[in-house]
């Protein structure tokens, strides 16, 4: 008989912790070893383990704070609709963790890591492909277009700053880093979607494509799917059942907003999975506080002006309320920027950077004519070339590309911010240097445009602050 005949899973987990924790003596060891190369149930519940302590740092926390924080953090990865049920696991976890008297350090941390571990484990088994455990999977996409700043997360954690046309993707989380960040997938049936600016996306695709837009802009154009196995789009508010249309959608914390531009979806509101189909050239709000009734895509215009008054919203920057000597202004930040596929430190940069919306959500969409010039009204210590550039779509939602425009701020003799105005015609926007290898597929032009969103920066100044950004056509 085996001298390991006797072996359970409670004695598995104490050894692997005290493995994981560097304490396993060698007898143990042969004892861990012989287990989970014979057993393959043991052998998964080792790798899986093993991923979830190095993905997550679950070095033991002997504090009630660094608990709850690692809590708050494994939370905050999971999809809204499964957040009740993993909470009701979490909370397995804490009278583990709070039996403190009568129980050396040790076996606390032995108690604690193998709560934690069972419980991750039941999640992951239960979800599929979701953050924590991220299985090697199929590569089901293809990058066709890539600009600005966007990190990758998939194949089991592995993250990647390094992304260029054409790289094959599994399931994994594209974050878009800035304003200027943009992304475009083609799944192997031709369905394509786009993540705009700052925001972040999860695929995975299993019996059906899934998405989980955490924040952020994406469109999309969705090829017809297979009969009873519709494309899901999760956000926190809504879930989106898609068959096969071009639509645009962007997600904020507490409401979703839907714009179809072909086919229809059907939208299911999370809070009281009331539920709606959103027809082509309508849009929907999906909050708690709004009626879910689709309403008529608003007429385009060609007149918009920034109004800081109303506070940070959907800005970048760190935003200044309005006093009795100045107006409401947006103070640019550091944002280090990376070009993608760039793969060394010495090709980053700081720019400082300040960026707006313009026709986003339910926003009366702003298209760009021949004779519109931008107005921009701000302030600077020191004379530097000002960099201000803006994202535009196609009417139907798909993106279009992104211009860039640079202005020298003279020198002035004053020591004070300085208030500065300049004009910019949209003759003076070129391509952004970043879509070089775009430039076939994109127009030359963002005249007949829509503008999504528009930022100002500079290299060298950390004193750029704006109150103000207008578009209007020349008098």
């Amino acid at each position: 008989m085996s001298q390991y005949q006797n072996f359970d899973e409670n004695h598995f987990w104490e050894l692997w912790s005290d493995f994981l924790e560097g304490e396993l003596d060698d007898t143990g060891l042969a004892e861990l070893q012989h287990r989970i190369t014979s057993d393959e149930h043991l052998l998964k519940m080792a790798a899986d383990s093993f991923e979830l302590h190095r993905l997550l740092g679950l070095n033991a926390a002997e504090e009630p704070e660094q608990r709850e924080s690692f809590i708050r953090q494994t939370m905050s990865l999971l999809p809204q609709e499964r957040q009740g049920f993993v909470q009701s696991v979490m909370r397995g976890i804490q009278p583990a963790a709070e039996e403190r008297a009568g129980s050396s350090p040790v076996r606390q941390r032995r108690k604690m890591w193998q709560a934690v571990s069972l419980a991750l484990l039941t999640v992951a088994g239960g979800i599929g492909l979701m953050f924590l455990l991220w299985p090697k999977s199929t590569n089901i996409a293809k990058i066709t277009g890539l600009s600005g700043s966007v990190l990758w997360t998939g194949d089991g954690g592995l993250v990647d700053h390094n992304l260029a046309l054409g790289s094959r993707l599994g399931g994994g989380t594209l974050e878009g880093l800035g304003p200027n960040a943009w992304v475009e997938l083609t799944f192997d049936d031709q369905s394509k979607v786009t993540l705009s600016g700052k925001g972040l996306l999860t695929f995975s695709a299993q019996e059906r494509k899934q998405l989980y837009l955490r924040e952020g802009n994406m469109t999309a154009d969705i090829a017809p799917q297979p009969d009873g196995k519709a494309l899901l789009i999760h956000t926190r508010s809504a879930e989106l059942e898609v068959l096969g249309t071009r639509f645009s959608v962007e997600a904020e914390m507490a409401s979703t907003t839907l714009n179809v531009n072909h086919g229809s979806v059907r939208v299911r509101r999370l809070t009281d999975g009331q539920q709606v189909d959103v027809p082509a050239q309508h849009l929907l709000v999906t909050s708690a506080e709004t009626q879910l009734v689709p309403e008529k895509v608003p007429d385009f215009t060609d007149r918009w002006q920034s109004n800081l008054a109303l506070g940070p919203i959907d800005t970048l920057g760190n935003w200044v309320p309005a006093t009795a000597q100045s107006a409401a202004r947006l103070r640019a930040i550091p944002f280090v920027y990376k070009p993608p596929g760039s793969g060394t430190e010495e090709r980053s940069m700081t720019l400082y950077l300040a960026a707006l919306p313009v026709s986003q959500g339910d926003k009366q969409p702003v298209v760009l004519r021949s004779e519109s010039e931008f107005r921009i009204v701000g302030s600077l210590k020191a004379p530097c070339k000002l960099y201000f550039g803006f994202q535009v779509h196609r009417t139907d939602g798909q993106f279009a590309g992104k211009f860039l425009a640079e202005q020298a701020i003279p020198a002035d003799s004053s020591d004070d911010l300085e208030r500065f105005e300049i004009v910019l015609p949209i003759g003076d926007f070129q391509l952004d240097p970043s879509l070089a290898n775009l430039k076939d597929r994109l127009p030359a032009s963002p005249v007949g445009l829509v503008v999504s969103g528009c930022w100002c920066f500079t290299l060298t100044s950390q004193d750029l602050e704006l109150q103000q950004v207008s578009l209007t056509p020349a008098p």
